[in-house]
């Protein structure tokens, strides 16, 4: 009764959070109603089979269980990939997102197989329920989206000089040369290892550009990188290592000494 009445608010009211607990406590019943949802003809009730299965819903709590076996989405979306309501396919995305945050190499392996057959809706899900690792630089999912999956080039990286000061900008400079007679789709990215409080690093993926590379080609690029004071990451002393990603792999590295006063 109270899962009918959930299909029948959610056209007028979100109900993602309100089936989570009948998901942890009732999964079978549950989860053998929300696979009949996804042949519903109302796009909110399709909407929430997938949005109230999500592993890591923000502010509606971790469905673990979920998030260590996410076989059960993974079988219920495969119902929706071809959905063609933005609606659904966003939520479908982001329950991949969701996904690929604990598990990436599934997620990568469920998407390849989507493409292997791919129509408009899949190739948009695929993009967007990507997105996480392609901002880590995870150089498995760049062929999924058309990009070279092993770029021939050679990468010069420069940087202005081997010592900063905190509160300043680094100047960094790479000229990426062609190295075959195709051209080349690629997503140049730069990776800083940051010094933490041991004396270990910790690395963050930085987007930088995507480009096409012709045959043949060079292409020079330029980007500053501020080693500012904010309240979002306190800075150590010490030598941090940039390196250089074309297309999730790694073509240059360079350091740079950071002093704090």
């Amino acid at each position: 009764m109270a899962l009918d009445l959930l299909k029948h608010l959610t056209p007028l009211f979100t109900a993602e959070f309100a089936i989570r607990p009948y998901i942890e406590q009732h999964f079978e019943l549950t989860y053998k109603e929300l696979l009949l949802w996804c042949q519903h003809e109302n796009e909110h009730v399709r909407r929430l089979a997938s949005e109230g299965m999500r592993p890591r819903l923000p502010w509606g709590g971790h469905l673990k269980a979920l998030q260590q076996n996410p076989q059960p989405v993974f079988d219920l979306l495969n119902q929706l990939k071809d959905d063609k309501s933005k609606y659904v396919q966003k939520s479908v995305a982001n329950n991949l997102n969701d996904i690929s945050k604990d598990n990436p190499q599934r997620v990568i392996d469920l998407c390849r197989e989507w493409l292997k057959n791919p129509t408009l809706q899949r190739r948009w899900i695929v993009r967007h329920g990507l997105r996480s690792l392609i901002k880590s630089g995870d150089p498995a999912v760049f062929p999924l989206l058309g990009y070279s999956e092993k770029p021939a080039v050679n990468v010069d990286f420069e940087l202005t000089g081997k010592h900063i000061r905190l509160g300043e900008k680094l100047e960094m400079q790479i000229s990426i040369n062609s190295k075959t007679s195709q051209a080349q789709e690629l997503v140049v990215d730069y990776r800083v290892w940051h010094v933490k409080s041991n004396g270990k690093t910790t690395a963050k993926v930085y987007k930088w550009k995507n480009i096409t590379l012709l045959a043949g080609e060079s292409i020079s690029l330029k980007k500053s990188h501020g080693f500012l004071k904010l309240t979002t990451r306190q800075y150590y002393g010490g030598r941090h290592s940039i390196e250089i990603l074309i297309n999730g792999v790694v073509h240059g590295e360079a350091s740079v000494d950071l002093k704090l006063d």
